[in-house]
């Protein structure tokens, strides 16, 4: 069978859990073509991640490890350049709603928010497995009525100019927090 008819058959249903591990073994032995490999491996993932999510999570990872493990790093450095000590919402990585709500593929961001509620956050966002996942930058206001103050939307193999952007949006925030202000650990802003 050609790899094209293959991978049709893998987006049509053609496999049972167990074919479709077989298939992701066989399709991983170094004498398969590295091209066809990963289009293959790319089929399996996307139909497991679907019906088998289990099974994907078996042979793939978890769908967001490698990004929450980057944006973990990314916000370690940034503890390391910005005092982050008023941010008033939980500190680190975090899953976004829409992924909660099942309205979207991946939804993984950091934010800093302040008591007064001026905020900053940059996910990683992909409505849909065989959608492209992009980079967000919001600068948005808890409190007023459409919250968002503005958004970037950056292609993911653009982290670096994504990343300027929020560092950019966080320096100001940091900067024109007033001392004696903040948050405390349950990220109840202090009087």
């Amino acid at each position: 069978m050609s790899i094209e008819k293959r991978i049709e058959s893998i987006r049509a249903g053609g496999y049972s859990k167990q074919q479709l591990v077989a298939l992701y073994k066989n399709a991983s032995k170094p004498s398969v073509n590295a091209e066809d490999r990963a289009r293959i491996h790319h089929a399996i993932e996307q139909y497991t991640r679907y019906k088998f999510p289990r099974t994907a999570n078996a042979l793939f990872g978890a769908k967001d490890s490698d990004i929450r493990e980057m944006l973990t790093r990314y916000h370690k450095a940034l503890s390391e350049r910005f005092d982050l000590s008023g941010n008033c919402h939980k500190d680190g990585v975090k899953t976004g709603g829409d992924v909660i709500n099942g309205k979207a593929y991946l939804d993984i961001y950091l934010s800093y928010r302040r008591k007064d509620g001026h905020a900053v956050s940059l996910g990683f966002y992909q409505e849909s497995f065989d959608r492209d996942p992009v980079f967000n930058v919001k600068r948005y206001h808890k409190g007023l009525d459409t919250g968002l103050i503005s958004q970037e939307r950056f292609v993911s193999e653009y982290f670096d100019k994504a990343s300027a952007s929020f560092e950019q949006h966080l320096a100001a925030l940091v900067s024109d927090l007033k001392s004696g202000s903040g948050c405390d650990a349950a990220g109840v802003a202090k009087q």
